[in-house]
Protein backbone atom coordinates (compact mmCIF):
# COMPACT_ATOMS: atom_id res chain seq x y z
CA UNK A 1 0.00 0.00 0.00
CA UNK A 2 1.29 3.42 -0.79
CA UNK A 3 -0.09 6.57 -0.24
CA UNK A 4 0.93 9.99 -1.90
CA UNK A 5 0.66 13.63 -1.21
CA UNK A 6 1.11 16.41 -3.49
CA UNK A 7 0.78 20.09 -2.53
CA UNK A 8 0.45 22.41 -5.70
CA UNK A 9 -0.04 26.46 -5.71
CA UNK A 10 -4.01 26.35 -5.23
CA UNK A 11 -4.98 22.42 -4.66
CA UNK A 12 -3.64 19.47 -3.03
CA UNK A 13 -3.71 15.96 -4.33
CA UNK A 14 -3.32 12.22 -2.22
CA UNK A 15 -2.57 9.05 -4.11
CA UNK A 16 -4.02 6.11 -3.05
CA UNK A 17 -2.25 2.79 -4.64
CA UNK A 18 -3.79 -0.31 -2.86
CA UNK A 19 -6.32 -2.13 -0.96
CA UNK A 20 -8.61 -0.10 1.19
CA UNK A 21 -8.32 -1.15 4.93
CA UNK A 22 -8.49 0.72 8.02
CA UNK A 23 -5.05 1.82 8.10
CA UNK A 24 -4.89 3.53 4.87
CA UNK A 25 -7.99 4.96 5.74
CA UNK A 26 -6.82 6.63 9.07
CA UNK A 27 -3.25 7.71 7.34
CA UNK A 28 -5.40 9.76 4.97
CA UNK A 29 -7.87 11.03 6.96
CA UNK A 30 -5.14 12.39 8.96
CA UNK A 31 -3.41 13.93 6.00
CA UNK A 32 -6.78 15.54 4.96
CA UNK A 33 -6.79 17.40 7.66
CA UNK A 34 -3.67 18.50 7.88
CA UNK A 35 -4.19 19.70 4.56
CA UNK A 36 -7.22 21.56 5.55
CA UNK A 37 -6.18 22.64 9.12
CA UNK A 38 -2.79 23.45 8.64
CA UNK A 39 -1.57 24.45 4.98
CA UNK A 40 -5.56 25.47 4.16
CA UNK A 41 -6.09 23.99 0.88
CA UNK A 42 -9.65 24.12 -0.10
CA UNK A 43 -9.17 22.12 -3.39
CA UNK A 44 -8.16 18.29 -3.02
CA UNK A 45 -7.73 15.85 -5.96
CA UNK A 46 -8.09 12.45 -4.74
CA UNK A 47 -6.30 9.92 -7.34
CA UNK A 48 -7.53 5.97 -6.89
CA UNK A 49 -5.87 3.20 -7.97
CA UNK A 50 -6.70 0.53 -5.92
CA UNK A 51 -9.75 -3.01 -6.18
CA UNK A 52 -11.15 -1.79 -3.54
CA UNK A 53 -11.51 -2.82 0.41
CA UNK A 54 -13.07 -2.50 3.61
CA UNK A 55 -16.45 -0.87 3.59
CA UNK A 56 -15.76 0.98 7.25
CA UNK A 57 -12.53 2.04 5.86
CA UNK A 58 -14.77 3.58 2.76
CA UNK A 59 -17.34 5.38 5.49
CA UNK A 60 -14.18 7.13 7.38
CA UNK A 61 -13.00 8.50 3.88
CA UNK A 62 -16.16 9.81 2.90
CA UNK A 63 -16.78 11.18 6.31
CA UNK A 64 -13.90 12.92 5.74
CA UNK A 65 -14.78 14.01 2.28
CA UNK A 66 -17.91 15.24 3.90
CA UNK A 67 -16.07 17.59 6.92
CA UNK A 68 -13.88 18.80 3.84
CA UNK A 69 -17.23 19.71 1.96
CA UNK A 70 -18.95 21.30 4.88
CA UNK A 71 -15.55 24.02 5.03
CA UNK A 72 -16.30 24.79 1.63
CA UNK A 73 -13.90 22.74 0.10
CA UNK A 74 -14.33 21.23 -3.22
CA UNK A 75 -12.47 16.83 -3.39
CA UNK A 76 -12.06 16.04 -7.46
CA UNK A 77 -11.87 12.30 -7.40
CA UNK A 78 -9.54 10.33 -10.24
CA UNK A 79 -9.29 6.81 -11.66
CA UNK A 80 -5.79 5.79 -12.77
CA UNK A 81 -5.96 1.92 -13.81
CA UNK A 82 -8.32 0.69 -11.31
CA UNK A 83 -11.24 1.64 -9.07
CA UNK A 84 -12.66 -1.36 -7.77
CA UNK A 85 -15.47 -2.44 -5.35
CA UNK A 86 -14.83 0.72 -2.66
CA UNK A 87 -12.47 2.32 -4.53
CA UNK A 88 -15.09 2.65 -7.22
CA UNK A 89 -18.05 3.91 -4.99
CA UNK A 90 -15.23 6.77 -3.85
CA UNK A 91 -14.78 7.61 -7.09
CA UNK A 92 -18.29 8.50 -7.30
CA UNK A 93 -18.95 10.22 -4.78
CA UNK A 94 -16.30 12.70 -5.40
CA UNK A 95 -17.89 16.71 -6.19
CA UNK A 96 -19.92 15.53 -9.32
CA UNK A 97 -18.26 17.42 -12.47
CA UNK A 98 -14.82 16.76 -11.24
CA UNK A 99 -15.00 12.69 -11.20
CA UNK A 100 -12.82 11.59 -13.83
CA UNK A 101 -11.31 8.23 -15.63
CA UNK A 102 -8.99 7.06 -18.37
CA UNK A 103 -10.82 5.40 -21.27
CA UNK A 104 -8.39 2.39 -20.09
CA UNK A 105 -9.24 2.32 -16.09
CA UNK A 106 -10.70 -0.75 -14.88
CA UNK A 107 -14.40 0.37 -13.13
CA UNK A 108 -16.04 -2.29 -10.91
CA UNK A 109 -19.01 -1.92 -8.98
CA UNK A 110 -20.38 -4.69 -6.75
CA UNK A 111 -22.95 -5.03 -3.99
CA UNK A 112 -21.32 -5.74 -0.72
CA UNK A 113 -20.10 -9.01 0.32
CA UNK A 114 -18.64 -10.98 3.27
CA UNK A 115 -15.35 -12.90 3.09
CA UNK A 116 -15.67 -16.17 5.24
CA UNK A 117 -12.94 -16.73 7.95
CA UNK A 118 -11.48 -19.34 9.21
CA UNK A 119 -14.09 -22.20 10.34
CA UNK A 120 -16.84 -20.28 11.21
CA UNK A 121 -20.01 -21.98 11.92
CA UNK A 122 -23.17 -20.01 10.33
CA UNK A 123 -26.73 -21.41 11.44
CA UNK A 124 -29.62 -21.18 8.90
CA UNK A 125 -30.52 -17.88 11.43
CA UNK A 126 -27.26 -16.36 10.97
CA UNK A 127 -27.30 -16.64 7.64
CA UNK A 128 -30.53 -14.95 7.31
CA UNK A 129 -29.88 -12.02 9.24
CA UNK A 130 -26.44 -11.56 7.62
CA UNK A 131 -28.40 -11.43 4.36
CA UNK A 132 -30.61 -9.23 5.68
CA UNK A 133 -27.72 -6.99 6.71
CA UNK A 134 -26.26 -7.40 3.46
CA UNK A 135 -29.09 -6.05 1.52
CA UNK A 136 -29.80 -3.30 3.94
CA UNK A 137 -26.34 -1.96 2.82
CA UNK A 138 -26.62 -2.55 -0.97
CA UNK A 139 -30.04 -0.56 -0.75
CA UNK A 140 -28.52 2.21 0.97
CA UNK A 141 -25.42 2.13 -1.51
CA UNK A 142 -27.41 2.72 -4.87
CA UNK A 143 -29.51 5.47 -2.53
CA UNK A 144 -26.70 7.01 -1.42
CA UNK A 145 -25.30 7.58 -4.76
CA UNK A 146 -28.80 9.03 -6.22
CA UNK A 147 -29.07 11.33 -3.51
CA UNK A 148 -25.16 12.71 -4.13
CA UNK A 149 -26.20 13.20 -8.02
CA UNK A 150 -30.02 14.79 -7.07
CA UNK A 151 -28.04 16.96 -4.23
CA UNK A 152 -25.77 18.44 -6.56
CA UNK A 153 -28.18 18.98 -9.22
CA UNK A 154 -30.92 20.39 -7.13
CA UNK A 155 -33.47 17.48 -7.46
CA UNK A 156 -33.89 14.01 -8.14
CA UNK A 157 -36.18 15.62 -11.76
CA UNK A 158 -32.88 17.86 -12.67
CA UNK A 159 -30.76 14.91 -11.94
CA UNK A 160 -32.74 12.83 -13.99
CA UNK A 161 -32.79 15.35 -17.24
CA UNK A 162 -29.26 15.80 -16.94
CA UNK A 163 -28.77 11.88 -17.73
CA UNK A 164 -31.28 12.39 -20.67
CA UNK A 165 -28.87 15.13 -21.41
CA UNK A 166 -26.12 12.70 -21.53
CA UNK A 167 -27.71 9.88 -23.29
CA UNK A 168 -28.37 12.13 -25.61
CA UNK A 169 -24.89 13.31 -25.84
CA UNK A 170 -23.85 9.76 -26.12
CA UNK A 171 -26.30 8.73 -29.09
CA UNK A 172 -25.43 11.69 -31.04
CA UNK A 173 -21.30 11.60 -30.91
CA UNK A 174 -21.12 7.89 -30.78
CA UNK A 175 -19.17 7.74 -33.67
CA UNK A 176 -16.50 9.87 -32.24
CA UNK A 177 -16.28 8.54 -28.89
CA UNK A 178 -15.52 5.15 -30.40
CA UNK A 179 -12.69 6.42 -31.73
CA UNK A 180 -11.27 8.35 -28.93
CA UNK A 181 -11.68 4.97 -27.28
CA UNK A 182 -10.25 3.00 -29.49
CA UNK A 183 -9.88 -0.66 -28.32
CA UNK A 184 -11.56 0.47 -25.23
CA UNK A 185 -14.27 0.58 -26.63
CA UNK A 186 -16.73 -2.01 -24.59
CA UNK A 187 -20.12 -1.09 -25.50
CA UNK A 188 -22.14 -1.69 -28.98
CA UNK A 189 -22.69 2.38 -29.53
CA UNK A 190 -24.31 1.53 -32.84
CA UNK A 191 -27.62 3.48 -32.67
CA UNK A 192 -30.76 2.66 -35.18
CA UNK A 193 -32.34 5.56 -37.27
CA UNK A 194 -35.51 5.35 -34.69
CA UNK A 195 -35.19 4.23 -30.62
CA UNK A 196 -36.75 1.17 -31.03
CA UNK A 197 -33.84 0.16 -32.93
CA UNK A 198 -31.26 1.76 -30.36
CA UNK A 199 -29.13 -0.42 -28.07
CA UNK A 200 -31.78 -2.65 -25.38
CA UNK A 201 -29.17 -1.35 -22.52
CA UNK A 202 -29.20 1.81 -24.07
CA UNK A 203 -33.29 2.48 -24.01
CA UNK A 204 -33.15 0.93 -20.67
CA UNK A 205 -31.31 3.76 -19.77
CA UNK A 206 -32.98 6.24 -20.77
CA UNK A 207 -36.40 4.43 -19.78
CA UNK A 208 -35.31 4.96 -16.13
CA UNK A 209 -34.70 8.67 -16.20
CA UNK A 210 -38.00 8.96 -18.33
CA UNK A 211 -39.41 7.62 -15.22
CA UNK A 212 -37.77 9.70 -12.49
CA UNK A 213 -38.82 12.87 -14.49
CA UNK A 214 -42.26 11.79 -14.68
CA UNK A 215 -42.62 10.05 -11.51
CA UNK A 216 -40.15 12.11 -9.02
CA UNK A 217 -39.19 9.16 -7.79
CA UNK A 218 -35.86 7.83 -7.59
CA UNK A 219 -36.80 4.13 -7.76
CA UNK A 220 -36.33 3.61 -11.89
CA UNK A 221 -32.72 4.67 -11.38
CA UNK A 222 -31.72 3.22 -8.25
CA UNK A 223 -33.68 -0.36 -9.44
CA UNK A 224 -31.51 -0.18 -12.66
CA UNK A 225 -28.16 0.57 -10.85
CA UNK A 226 -28.84 -2.06 -8.76
CA UNK A 227 -29.06 -4.41 -11.84
CA UNK A 228 -25.86 -3.59 -12.66
CA UNK A 229 -24.38 -3.66 -9.36
CA UNK A 230 -25.08 -7.11 -9.23
CA UNK A 231 -23.29 -8.24 -12.10
CA UNK A 232 -20.43 -7.89 -10.41
CA UNK A 233 -18.15 -7.01 -13.95
CA UNK A 234 -16.08 -4.10 -15.62
CA UNK A 235 -18.33 -1.50 -16.38
CA UNK A 236 -17.23 0.25 -19.21
CA UNK A 237 -16.66 3.96 -19.26
CA UNK A 238 -18.76 5.16 -21.65
CA UNK A 239 -21.77 3.21 -19.83
CA UNK A 240 -20.57 4.62 -16.16
CA UNK A 241 -20.51 8.44 -17.94
CA UNK A 242 -24.00 8.00 -19.09
CA UNK A 243 -25.33 6.49 -15.56
CA UNK A 244 -23.56 9.86 -14.18
CA UNK A 245 -20.75 7.59 -11.99
CA UNK A 246 -18.33 9.80 -14.02
CA UNK A 247 -18.45 13.38 -15.12
CA UNK A 248 -15.06 12.61 -17.96
CA UNK A 249 -13.19 10.65 -19.65
CA UNK A 250 -9.62 11.48 -20.57
CA UNK A 251 -9.14 12.07 -24.35
CA UNK A 252 -12.39 11.59 -25.21
CA UNK A 253 -14.21 14.77 -26.28
CA UNK A 254 -17.49 13.89 -25.82
CA UNK A 255 -16.64 12.50 -22.90
CA UNK A 256 -16.32 15.51 -20.76
CA UNK A 257 -17.35 17.57 -17.57
CA UNK A 258 -19.32 20.10 -17.56
CA UNK A 259 -17.59 22.03 -15.34
CA UNK A 260 -13.58 22.77 -15.13
CA UNK A 261 -11.75 20.60 -13.07
CA UNK A 262 -9.29 21.97 -10.30
CA UNK A 263 -5.60 21.46 -10.66
CA UNK A 264 -4.92 18.19 -9.22
CA UNK A 265 -1.51 18.90 -7.46
CA UNK A 266 1.50 20.73 -9.30
CA UNK A 267 5.01 19.75 -7.84
CA UNK A 268 5.96 21.79 -4.86
CA UNK A 269 8.67 21.36 -2.09
CA UNK A 270 6.12 20.00 0.52
CA UNK A 271 5.44 16.60 -1.74
CA UNK A 272 5.98 13.43 0.13
CA UNK A 273 6.02 9.69 -0.44
CA UNK A 274 4.27 7.81 2.55
CA UNK A 275 4.10 3.67 2.51
CA UNK A 276 2.62 1.60 4.62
Amino acid sequence: MTIKFQCGLESAKVTIDGAFTQDLSLEVRLHMQELRKYWHYEHLNIEINSPGGELLALKALLGEMKSWRANGGTVATTAVMTAGSAAALLLVMGDVGRRIVQPYSLVLFHHTRIVAQGENVLTAVDANATAQRLKSADVKIVDAIWRHLAQSHGCDRTAAEVGLARCEALRSNAKSIVEDLEAEASLALTFGNSQKRDPQWFRAVVAAYEKVVARGSSAAYTDLLAGYFRLDTRMPVELAWVLQLIDGVAGVKALQPDSKVPDGGQDHPQNLRLAA
